[in-house]
């Protein structure tokens, strides 16, 4: 007996001091998990705002694109850009014309750039680039720089102004690359109504070689010599438009991304 009595008071400590530590450590998991609740909420509430602006449909922008047909002559198309809620994904639709195989990898190039510009998560959506152009073949790198514009204002909720017309490839970086044919997208996006044209930075200028032919007398002999000189004009001259450099779909964007 006296051996129970000597070990109840330190059997009851023990339980006592267990009581307690299991206390603490209920309390200190409901406080982390509050804590960590906050944290992820606000981890979570940036993507919340940005998708919340697809929930209720999809959101369009229509711009148009200059470019040349197979024969070389200037025509003008129309991009339709759509994105809506999906699972990430990048489509092209091109109507009654051969596109070609770039056209595709150039269109993911520009929704990257758009999403990185914009800062918005595109996981969750998808986007679609439909082209409509009255001419038998479509490049695509060359409408790259308006695919990329034309998501930035699709993702912010705003349009483009149907009065800027662009050219330009798209660089991952964001950077807008060189193209041909500049003069003849020119003149058919100013035939179009189009007031600016945007292009790669160093083409607001033509650069082609004039055929010059001299003739003179050499005593009875009339000799003629033809010869070729490099000669630079102006686009907007040479078109009749407003031709505007832009570096990259920064420059662009604030050019053609107007508020609705």
């Amino acid at each position: 007996m006296p051996f129970k009595n000597r070990t109840i008071p330190f059997h009851s400590e023990v339980i006592s001091m267990k009581k307690s530590d299991i206390a603490f450590i209920i309390l200190f998991t409901l406080m982390a998990g509050f804590l960590g609740g906050i944290y992820v909420s606000s981890l979570q509430k940036p993507e919340t705002k940005v998708l919340a602006r697809f929930v209720n449909g999809e959101r369009e922008v229509v711009t148009y694109l200059p470019a040349v047909d197979t024969k070389g002559n200037g025509v003008v198309g129309i991009l339709k850009t759509t994105v809506k809620p999906g699972k990430g994904g990048v489509s092209v639709d091109v109507s009654n014309v051969l596109s070609y195989l770039d056209t595709q990898q150039s269109a993911k190039i520009a929704a990257d750039v758009a999403r990185n510009y914009t800062g918005i998560d595109t996981s969750n959506l998808d986007i679609n680039y439909a082209i409509e152009v009255n001419a038998t073949a479509v490049e695509g790198t060359s409408a790259g720089a308006a695919m990329a514009v034309s998501v930035i204002a699709a993702l912010q909720s705003k349009t483009l102004n149907s009065s800027v017309f662009m050219t330009g490839t798209i660089e991952p970086d964001g950077s807008i690359g060189r193209v041909g044919a500049i003069v003849e997208k020119a003149r058919a996006a100013k035939d179009a109504g189009a007031t600016m044209f945007l292009v790669p930075k160093g083409q607001a200028t033509s650069t082609e070689l004039k055929r010059q032919r001299e003739c003179r007398n050499v005593g009875f002999i009339n000799y003629c010599e033809v010869t070729y000189k490099q000669q630079s004009a102006n686009i907007t001259g040479i078109a009749g438009i407003s031709v505007v450099e832009v570096r990259n779909v920064g420059d662009a964007a604030r050019h053609m991304v107007v508020e609705k």
